[in-house]
């Protein structure tokens, strides 16, 4: 390689990798595509064919809820190719036009120069929840670049203009997906029972208490929103209060959705249902009830219950205690003795 050549490329390669992100930069592109980024996998990517001094924005989607990164897989032409480093690409933020001149005008944030290579991966991440590590068969940009306006802003150059001839004309074909979290999301919902429609036999009147309860996701306190990621497969979330029953919940999460769950908290009052003939007269603590086909709350404490079929007649005492259900059967046997 001639001396001249080896001293434009160690220029290019400072220019490319001196940090210039606290400098405003003024550039001009030949032709901007816009283009907005799938939310997920189930829509496919989107593919562009890009020249060599061209640029792409890339529009975030209204529901980015579960993406954290971009992949570009460039298809690098033969000639490109054969003249790297001749092709850079970086990303720009910031970018607007200059209003006096009409150029673009940036903070540039990354720049590396295209390898000698027919295909080339790049992973730019969105989030510190990006799950691609480095690799010797990608870039993964070593930042998390600023998206205050929505966007990611990429422009390709050609920074050898020694071999400019040979490679204006040829374009790149990029391709252009999200990548997904390694996690799902779980909203939880939690309400309390409505009692107004469970029939009561209380004579005491409900003493109320804080109505607060704790939620526990994998054994692990859940603290303010209900709204957790989580990675895939099988969970468990349990909530406990002093005012209602505990609960405990067994729920699946897969990969870049949204797992809904709702748990009604039901009352710490204990509750009574019975098991018997439709034809049973039956007597709560001395007051008959007319229709026994439902769950009734009941008071905690010693109760009795008087069941009669016709002339045959049981009564059963018990003691009811917070959290707990109970059900009263009552079973009407028939017994068949052969003999000689």
């Amino acid at each position: 390689m001639r001396p001249w050549k080896k001293i434009a490329i160690l220029f290019v390669f400072l220019g490319l990798f001196l940090p210039s992100k606290q400098f405003s930069e003024q550039f001009s592109v030949e032709n901007i595509q816009t283009v907005v980024l799938p939310s997920n996998l189930q829509k496919e990517s989107v593919k562009i064919s890009s020249g060599i001094e061209d640029a792409v924005r890339i529009l975030f989607s209204d529901d980015m809820v579960y993406v954290c990164g971009i992949e570009l897989n460039m298809k690098i032409p033969e000639e490109i190719v054969a003249a790297a480093p001749a092709v850079s690409y970086a990303i720009y933020e910031d970018v607007k036009k200059n209003q006096n001149n009409h150029n673009m005008e940036g903070f540039k944030s990354f720049s590396a120069t295209i390898p000698p290579k027919l295909s080339l991966n790049v992973y730019i991440p969105l989030t510190e929840a990006f799950p691609v590590k480095d690799s010797p068969y990608s870039e993964r940009i070593p930042l998390i670049p600023k998206t205050d306006d929505g966007s990611i802003f990429i422009r390709f150059q050609n920074v050898l203009k020694s071999e400019s001839q040979k490679i204006a004309k040829k374009r790149l074909l990029v391709e252009i997906k999200p990548v997904l979290m390694q996690k799902g999301l779980l909203h939880l919902e939690i309400a309390p029972e409505d009692e107004a429609h469970i029939p009561s036999l209380k004579k005491i009147k409900k003493q109320r208490g804080s109505g607060s309860y704790t939620i526990f996701v994998d054994d692990k306190q859940l603290e303010g929103s209900q709204n957790v990621f989580l990675s895939e497969g099988e969970h468990h979330a349990s909530i406990v209060s002093d005012s209602y029953r505990n609960e405990l919940r067994t729920f699946i999460v897969e990969r870049g959705k949204t797992t809904n769950l709702f748990v009604e908290l039901r009352s710490i009052e204990p509750t009574l249902m019975f098991i018997c003939p439709v034809n049973t007269k039956i007597y709560f603590d001395g007051a008959k009830i007319e229709d026994f086909r439902k769950t009734f709350l009941i008071d905690a404490g010693e109760h009795s219950v008087k069941m009669r079929v016709g002339d045959y007649e049981v009564v059963r005492n018990f003691v009811a205690s917070y959290g707990k259900s109970y059900t009263i059967s009552l079973d009407i046997d028939a017994t068949i003795r052969e003999e000689q």
